[in-house]
């Protein structure tokens, strides 16, 4: 008896369950392929992110990191955000005078690829750290989810 595809049904079971030795290489081979495939994108996994609305609401165990330079953190930042400018010399330094087994989420302006806030986490790793989340959006995600600035002209 064949099938629409012109094989017999014996035939096409044992193609579509792998059972053949050729179909045994060939899922060899393809999960060998995979995982020579993932294993840069494992190694190099990122954290997750956290939304704005998410720090706004329940943030008491983490320590809120902000990346900016001390210019812009002094224009508005979250409430008890520790500054850390990813840009200076002294980063390494700054960033060892922390608890690594703390939760930190960490932002720039924007969170873009590549970014300043990218470049901070990637470091913290480095360094250690495990218990890391990027703020979805950065800085300007959390304004307009509705976070409230703390101004230091206002103080």
């Amino acid at each position: 008896m064949t099938t629409d595809w012109g094989f017999s049904s014996r035939t096409q079971t044992s193609l579509t369950r792998g059972s053949t030795p050729q179909g045994r290489v060939c899922r060899k081979y393809f999960l060998a392929f995979f995982f020579v495939l993932m294993a840069p994108a494992l190694a190099n996994e990122k954290p997750d992110e956290v939304l704005p609305a998410t720090v706004i609401q329940n943030r008491s165990d983490a320590i809120v990191l902000d990346v900016r330079t001390p210019q812009e953190y002094a224009l508005g930042h979250i409430d008890n955000a520790v500054n850390v400018n990813i840009d200076d010399e002294d980063f390494a330094n700054r960033i060892s005078e922390l608890d690594p087994d703390r939760l930190y989420i960490v932002h720039c302006g924007a969170n873009i690829p590549g970014g300043r806030a990218e470049r901070a986490l990637g470091k913290l790793q480095k360094a250690g750290f495990t218990r890391l989340r990027s703020l979805q959006g950065g800085y300007r995600a959390w304004i307009n989810a509705g976070g409230v600035p703390i101004d230091e002209s206002s103080r």
